[in-house]
């Protein structure tokens, strides 16, 4: 079940209750002059069950916690509502699967008993194809051993936004720390570094550590998504700097 079908709040349970009872109970000419429930093939004494409980509920119940001198009295969590909250939401579950897997019931239903039926759930599917989002990376001093950084698509303005909409979730940052006594002129395969980090923002603090201070550090930046790290967008190209 991907939503819940009958609800905790009082008000909208009673708005629900109704609305089930009255929809099985309805009758149509389309329907050959019978009930909707027998047209769903819902089974009588189940359905009697919930009719004598939406009674309960509309003529006993839900009056006496409207009225405020037995309010009181029929609150709380283990009061007498929550209570037949609990009971009817029990109770009426098998019959709300049974109608969400029939190949009888119509958009109406899907309303009227607040479910989704089963042949208009969407498949999940599976990500083929690799995030096509170009990305860009720039980065400037942040105090000692840290950088600022600001990762956006070409086209946005200057923005830093993980794109969504290309199936990105993350900012995956790939870094060589090189030795003091080494030029830093020729970039690393980002490919194989396996120092890396990964961001929930495209604008971020990236800290590698005063120690390193004076050090040069390569820098590359890429859209990540972590359920898919096989299909990570490219890199952008790398950046060569003094660690501050």
């Amino acid at each position: 079940m991907t939503k819940r079908r009958i609800s905790h709040n009082i008000t909208t349970f009673n708005s629900q209750i109704y609305s089930i009872n009255s929809r099985l109970q309805s009758v149509s000419v389309a329907w050959g002059n019978q009930a909707r429930y027998i047209y769903l093939k819902i089974n009588a004494a189940q359905v009697a069950q919930i009719q004598s409980k939406a009674n309960e509920w509309s003529t006993t119940l839900y009056p006496k916690y409207t009225d405020p001198l037995t309010k009181q009295l029929m609150d709380g969590a283990d009061g007498p509502i929550k209570s037949f909250m609990k009971e009817f939401r029990k109770l009426v579950s098998p019959a709300l699967d049974f109608i969400a897997a029939s190949d009888l019931a119509d958009h109406v239903d899907e309303k009227s008993f607040n479910l989704t039926l089963m042949r208009h759930r969407h498949k999940r599917t599976r990500r083929t194809i690799g995030i096509q989002a170009d990305c860009m990376l720039a980065v400037t001093h942040h105090g000692t051993g840290s950088f600022r950084c600001h990762v956006r698509k070409p086209d946005s303005e200057g923005r830093a936004r993980i794109p969504l909409e290309d199936g990105a979730r993350e900012v995956e940052v790939a870094y060589y720390i090189v030795p003091k006594n080494e030029e830093a002129k020729k970039l690393a395969n980002p490919d194989r570094l396996r120092t890396r980090e990964k961001f929930t923002r495209a604008l971020f603090n990236f800290h590698i550590g005063g120690e390193y201070s004076g050090y040069w550090v390569q820098i590359f930046a890429r859209w990540f998504n972590i359920r898919y790290p096989h299909f990570a967008g490219a890199w952008s190209e790398g950046l060569i700097l003094v660690i501050p």
